[in-house]
């Protein structure tokens, strides 16, 4: 699931997808593409 929303997440936030996997990728579901389309779409967890 992690992997599917950085796909997407990339185009819109590529420093801060750079940030989240740099910090093992764990805060990237946290952090999720909610303050950009200010929807969350992470429940496939």
């Amino acid at each position: 699931a992690t992997v599917v929303v950085a796909k997407w997440v990339k185009e819109m936030d590529n420093d801060k997808l750079a940030s989240e996997l740099a910090s093992g990728g764990a805060p990237l579901e946290l952090a999720v593409p909610t303050d950009d389309l200010g929807v969350a779409e992470t429940p496939v967890r």
